[in-house]
This record gives structure tokens, sequence and C-alpha cells, in this order.
């Protein structure tokens, strides 16, 4: 029996508890000129976006600075890697790919990185090994509201791993101030987490997070991939659907990814708005 299962089945997230937030104001009618996504969504979530396309945006400082230095921590790792692959995305190929709306069957050399193409190629598969923070970890997943999973019957099981070559097996998530405000887009590593409670499908869901050492946090979770918002096309923002962009050769993965995010559960592949509960087990 899984009794731990059991146990966390009886936690009330945190935004449970508290009152209702109000009701969005209608989206504006779409604009004359500016993203797309302005035009489709309320002003209350710009902010938000503008948080997301921040985090994604290509810096050469940045890269070249962490780059340079042989101590960095777990998360500067992961850091430098996203800004490489986000080079890669910038590059005039991975530019054609992203812009012709579909799905790309074409492969990216790491050549395209030039000196920096040994090292995106070294992070990817440390930040893959069993020892990293973010390394695929096992999971029971259960689909549709949290509310009627049965402990005993998960909809899937297996390795947990996002099918962008980005995010590997790290759960992107808005950290939340005292206000429940979100700061910083966060990669949280699934080793550290018991259960994840999904809230309604919506642009950016609110969901808690339990911690193996009992802690407990509410979060956002970007429904879609941060790279999305520069698109014009109404599937890479709306939700309806997922592609992939820039794979690499050489390296494992469908390639970066563009419109709702794509979890992968052992042998299944589904969007984030279908999936209610994650439930790591310990050991």
């Amino acid at each position: 029996m899984i009794d731990w299962l059991r146990r966390m089945m009886g936690w009330k997230p945190s935004w449970e508890q508290e009152e209702a937030a109000p009701t969005p104001a209608p989206a504006p009618p779409p604009a004359a000129s500016g993203p797309l996504w302005k035009a489709r969504f309320p002003p209350g979530a710009w902010p938000m976006v503008e948080l997301h396309q921040q985090y994604w945006r290509a810096d050469p400082a940045e890269r070249d600075a962490l780059a340079t230095r042989a101590d960095l921590s777990a998360r500067e790792r992961l850091r430098l890697y996203h800004l490489l692959c986000l080079d890669l995305f910038e590059s005039p190929d991975g530019q054609a790919a992203f812009a012709a709306e579909g799905f790309s069957a074409d492969t990216l050399p790491l050549s395209l990185l030039g000196a920096h193409a040994e090292r995106l190629a070294q992070l990817h598969a440390a930040l893959c090994a069993p020892d990293s923070p973010w390394a695929p970890r096992p999971v029971r997943a259960w689909r549709g509201p949290y509310q009627s999973a049965d402990p005993d019957s998960p909809d899937l099981e297996g390795l947990f791993r996002n099918a962008s070559l980005t995010h590997l097996g790290a759960l992107e998530v808005f950290r939340l101030n005292a206000q429940h405000q979100p700061v910083a887009v966060d990669f949280q590593p699934t080793a550290e987490l018991e259960m994840v409670v999904l809230g309604p499908p919506t642009l950016f869901r609110v969901s808690g997070l339990r911690y193996a050492d009992g802690r407990s946090e509410t979060v956002l979770l970007p429904q879609q991939y941060g790279l999305s918002w520069g698109s014009s096309s109404e599937r890479d923002i709306d939700g309806s659907m997922t592609r992939f962009v820039c794979a690499v050769d050489g390296l494992a993965g469908s390639g970066i990814g563009v419109g709702q995010q794509d979890l992968q559960i052992g042998g299944s592949l589904l969007g984030l708005s279908g999936i209610g509960l994650l439930a790591f087990p310990s050991g």
C-alpha cells in the first residue's frame, strides 16, 4: 500500500484555504500592433508573461560571464545551459524553424555555437546524469482534477521529464512573494519533491508543492513554454498545441519546446493541462 500517498491526499493546498481571486477583466480587443499575447490575454496576466520572457531571452554578456567561471553552482550550470540553448534558438536557422510555425524535423549542428559547442554537450550530459538535481525521476501521475485521483490507481507511471531540450527533468515554476505575486522563474528539482497538486488549467496554474522534508509552497506553473510568447501564431500561445524546434545533433530530445508544455512520463507524452497530480516516491 502506498501509505505515503494516502497520507498526502489529505493535504489541502494553501490556495484552497484563501479567498477566491477576483475574476480577471475580459481580454481587450486585438491591438493593431504589438505582440499577439497582449491582444489575447487580460492585462493582469501581462506582468507574468513579461517575467517569463525576461528569463527566456538570450544574454551574451551573462553567458560569457558564466562560461569563464569554473566554480558554477548547480543552478548556474543550468542557467548557462539555458543561455546556450537560447543562442541556438536565436541563430538564423533556429529563427527560421520558429517562424515556420510548424513541426521542424531538421536538426541543428552543435557547431552553430562555435567555441561554446563542446560546453553545451558537456552541460547536457552533466544535467541529465543520475546525480544531477534535474535528472529524470520516477513519478506517478493522475489525469484530470486532483480531487478525483485514486491513490491506488495512477494513470501513468515511469520516469518524469519535460519533453523540451531546455527543461530536462525540471519542473518550471514561478516563485511567489509573501503577497502571492510572482517574482522569479525557477526550475524545481523533482528529487526534493513528494507531491505536486495542480490547480485548474489556466495560463499560469496555481499549484502546491509538497517537499520530501514536509515543507509546502504555493507556486505558479506556466502552461506555455517561455519562448512561445514571441510567436505570431495563435496555436503557440493559446495552449492548443506543442511543437519542437532546434533539435541538436548528438543531444537526446525532440528540440526546444514552443506552445503548451509537454511532459514525458515513461513512454507517454501529454500536455501539462491534462495533469492534476504528480507524486514522486522516495528512495
